[in-house]
């Protein structure tokens, strides 16, 4: 089984509308939207960051509503219909709530649920949107997005057990999906290893506070994974469109060049005429054929060069506490591994890499890409809290 014939395996569906407000924010004060069906939106703008904080009451678990569903994740939408996951709606004894940041200042919010926090893209049951501002200074503009670009008819629920678990379970079957364990093997490995050790210190009734980096750490690696698998899909894929655009170039002055040498030909035999005129017919007929098969071949190649950009510019990651050693204001030996990745990585992607940290570590990781040598052109980063 080729790249080509991955997508079959990575749920790909066709997608469902959605509506949505986008709405301008203004660059002071907090603005209060609401979230339909019922909530509370609060946007406020901090220079270049617009500071978002969600709170729900009478919050159901994600596995009530659909039994393969562990999170709800929301969504900045762009005025471009783009999406931006900026974190998970926390639950904790039936509410939500999140505080998160975007760079943003034009955006509407939809909430979705998720096999796990860290997807790409939304599902199609959006449970809360953001409502419209009170005044009517405030710019707002409705527009409809594509969700649901994923089918997760086939995902198994993810048993019982805390949420960071379940969520770590669902990762590992998407990716396992996606055939990484055969085009991104050594990050699907880790992937597994992570969630191996998260259920044995289950077993063993340790701490959330031990468990959930690790759980994470899979959930993290799973989904880097079922991207590498895309990225590689786009690039072969590309490749092989550039090959079939360069042939049919090929075939194309070929066959001008056949038509040009016809025409040279001609005599002055009416028999030989109606022969040429025959040849020179068919020949138009083919390149014709061949145009258009090059048109086609130019499109695929336009397609894949788009999905490689995009499966680059989503490439996030979020660095976790136990990277840093905050006491010595240094990194961790861990921290030190995955920041090294990290830094090289950044030097293959075509965008800058976007990087959550905790706001004390961040002086640290920007000495660390400092002294890497990476330019701070190369990464965004963006402190949580």
């Amino acid at each position: 089984m080729g790249l080509g014939s991955i997508a079959l395996a990575l749920f790909l569906m066709a997608g469902s509308a959605a509506e949505v407000t986008v709405v301008n924010f203004p660059s002071k004060g907090t603005v209060s939207l609401g979230l339909m069906p019922s909530g509370k939106l609060d946007i406020e703008r901090l220079g270049t960051i617009s500071q978002i904080r969600i709170d729900v009451d009478k919050m159901l678990s994600p596995q009530k509503l659909d039994p393969v569903m562990n999170a709800y994740v929301v969504w900045a939408v762009s005025p471009e219909g783009g999406f931006e996951n900026v974190g998970e709606l926390a639950i904790a004894d039936g509410k939500g709530h999140l505080e998160a940041t975007t760079k943003l200042d034009q955006f509407g919010i939809l909430v979705t649920l998720e096999p796990h926090y860290l997807v790409d893209k939304p599902n199609s049951t959006v449970v809360l949107r953001n409502g419209v501002p009170k005044a009517d200074s405030i710019r707002r503009n409705p527009i409809t997005v594509e969700t649901g670009s994923y089918d997760y008819s086939k995902l198994q629920p993810s048993g019982m057990g805390p949420s960071v678990i379940l969520q770590a379970r669902a990762a590992i079957q998407l990716a396992t999906a996606g055939q990484a364990e055969r085009f991104a093997e050594s990050e699907f490995r880790l992937a597994k290893i992570a969630l191996g050790t998260a259920e044995e210190m289950l077993g063993r009734s340790s701490p959330m506070d031990i468990i959930s980096p690790v759980a994470n750490e899979s959930i993290r690696r799973s989904q880097r994974a079922l991207s590498m698998v895309k990225e590689n899909m786009a690039s072969t894929t590309l490749q092989s469109a550039q090959s079939d655009a360069t042939v049919l170039r090929r075939d194309s002055q070929q066959m001008q060049d056949r038509i040009i040498q016809l025409i040279k030909d001609e005599t002055s035999d009416q028999e030989k005429v109606r022969q040429l005129n025959s040849d020179l017919a068919a020949a138009v007929r083919d390149r014709q054929q061949l145009l258009g098969d090059r048109d086609a071949a130019v499109s695929r190649s336009q397609t894949a060069e788009k999905d490689l950009a995009a499966a680059q510019t989503r490439m996030g990651f979020r660095l976790p506490m136990d990277y840093f050693d905050l006491a010595q204001g240094t990194m961790t030996p861990a921290g030190t591994e995955g920041l090294s990745a990290v830094a090289a990585t950044s030097r293959l992607s075509i965008n800058p890499l976007l990087i959550y940290v905790p706001e004390s570590a961040v002086p640290i990781v920007k000495k660390f890409f400092s002294e890497a040598g990476v330019p701070e052109s190369r990464i965004v980063i963006v402190s949580e809290r």
